[in-house]
């Protein structure tokens, strides 16, 4: 009886020199998914192989928001009453970096309404929830919810 032949599986990354392709990627400031999608491989293995070679690089991502003077951009959104959304939209950021800056800096981001006098305006006029969301710009949900909180069911 034959033994089976195990063959080696030899993967085409292991010959690549990744110390120079990742200190090249480091250089570029491009992510470990851009160097993956050139490379044909999957992010975790070029993690893995940084790792391998004690390489001490963190790639870097990309960010969006680098450039943006956020005290300017924060005390202008406080000024005109824009909640976190809104200047995340206008930044072209996500809503949780807006966030995490105003954290960081010390601002009270969001519009604190006065839902009472809203909606008795809203009853004066006889406007639904859903043009009341609408002129306050807000989802038609958040009235909803705070018409439930205050007992202004209708």
């Amino acid at each position: 009886m034959t033994q089976p032949v195990q063959r080696q599986r030899k993967s085409p990354h292991r010959d690549l020199d990744w110390a120079a392709l990742l200190t090249a990627a480091w250089r570029e400031d491009v992510g470990a998914a851009v160097v993956a999608r050139r490379l044909g491989v999957s992010q975790c293995t070029v993690r893995h192989y940084a790792a391998l070679h004690q390489l001490d690089l963190r790639i870097r991502h990309r960010r969006s928001s680098k450039g943006i003077d956020w005290i300017s951009e924060l005390q202008a959104a406080q000024r005109e009453g824009v909640c976190a959304k809104g200047l995340a939209r206008r930044l072209d950021v996500h809503r949780a970096t807006v966030e995490r800056q105003a954290k960081r800096l010390g601002f009270g981001l969001g519009v604190r309404r006065d839902w009472r006098a809203e909606f008795a305006r809203a009853r004066k006029q006889g406007e639904s929830q859903s043009a009341m969301a609408r002129r306050l710009g807000v989802s038609r949900q958040a009235v909803s919810l705070a018409a439930r909180k205050l007992g202004e069911l209708r």
